[in-house]
C-alpha cells in the first residue's frame, strides 16, 4: 500500500543525520546514508537549526537557509552563486554580506580538522 505524505519540512543534513542515528535497526540504505552524512556534516543538528533560524530572520527563505547551512559558503560570491539565478531574483551584495557575516559565526565553531 502506498504511503501518504503528511507534510514536508526542509531539514539540514545535520538534522537528517541526527534522525537516522536514532534508528534502532537501520537497514543497509540507512546505514549507507549515515556514513555519507558523517563525511559531509560540519555542524551539529542544534547549531545548523539555529543557523537556519537566524538566516530566515535575516530574510532568506527556509529552503535557501537549509542549502546555506548544508554547504556553508565562506564568501559573498559563493552566496550569490547559490542564491541567484533560475526563478530567484538576484541577491544584493548587501544581503550577501549579511549572510556571510551570519555564516562566519557558525563556520568559526568548526575545528580545523573538520574543515578538511
Amino acid at each position: 500500500m502506498p504511503r501518504k505524505k503528511m507534510e514536508e519540512t526542509d531539514i539540514t543534513n545535520a538534522e537528517a543525520l541526527e534522525i537516522l542515528l536514532k534508528e534502532q535497526n537501520p537497514g543497509p540504505i540507512e546505514s549507507m546514508m549515515i556514513e555519507q552524512l558523517k563525511e559531509i556534516v560540519k555542524l551539529d543538528a542544534k547549531s545548523s537549526r539555529e543557523l537556519v533560524d537566524e538566516l530566515t530572520k535575516a530574510g532568506i527563505t527556509n529552503k535557501d537557509a537549509v542549502i546555506l547551512a548544508n554547504l556553508l559558503p565562506e564568501n559573498k560570491y559563493e552566496v550569490v552563486s547559490l542564491l541567484s539565478g533560475g526563478s530567484r531574483p538576484y541577491i544584493s551584495e548587501e544581503m550577501a554580506e549579511r549572510v556571510v557575516a551570519i555564516l562566519k559565526k557558525y563556520i568559526g565553531t568548526i575545528s580545523r580538522e573538520d574543515k578538511k
